[in-house]
């Protein structure tokens, strides 16, 4: 399947996150677990999640369906504790593509997703299917400029090079906190987090 037309997004729950404070995060740690009964990954373990300073930890649960041309659908449900660095976009880009846009959130979680799991695919065309998702959810908001910058961010050579690695990396934390189905049997489903 080919992503080219989102057709509707439908999200149940709202976008509560927070920052990693790397200079803070034994502190932090702690107030997660006592605050919010979050248990987050040890300093060396968040590493491996990516760049200390560009994650965030999701403290309300969110779901995410997406409609796509033909009646496709493809589901994710974000649980509290999720760590996340959003669009896994390199820090270089960061100064164009800024994840806290409101208009990037459910697109920037849904890629995180496919980024760290490769729920669209193992293959090069599942990580084309990733990032084409993700320019078009960002397009389906109305924002095609925004759409091509994050895409080209996403589409770099750095950003092929660190999709081979991620599973090795993040796939099993994300899968502890994220379910994703979808109707087309072809993807990799993950039910019940």
């Amino acid at each position: 399947m080919e992503i080219t037309h989102v057709k509707a997004i439908r999200e149940a729950g709202e976008y509560d996150t927070r920052r990693i404070r790397p200079w803070a995060y034994a502190k932090q740690r702690t107030a997660f677990w006592q605050n919010h009964g979050i248990i987050l990954p040890t300093k060396a373990e968040a590493k491996q999640l990516g760049r200390l300073q560009d994650l965030r930890v999701v403290l309300s649960p969110i779901t995410i369906t997406i409609e796509l041309k033909g009646g496709e659908w493809l589901q994710y449900k974000f649980h509290k504790g999720w760590v996340t660095d959003l669009a896994s976009v390199p820090w270089w880009f960061r100064g164009l593509v800024d994840n806290d846009d409101i208009y990037l959130l459910a697109a920037a979680y849904c890629h995180d997703a496919n980024f760290s799991c490769h729920y669209l695919g193992d293959t090069l065309a599942g990580l084309d299917r990733t990032n084409d998702l993700f320019r078009e959810m960002i397009r389906y908001r109305g924002k095609k400029v925004r759409a091509w910058l994050a895409h080209a961010a996403v589409d770099s050579i750095v950003g092929h090079a660190l999709w081979h690695k991620m599973p090795d990396r993040r796939a099993k934390w994300t899968e502890g906190f994220v379910e994703f189905a979808a109707s087309n049997p072809m993807y990799k489903q993950k039910i019940g987090g």
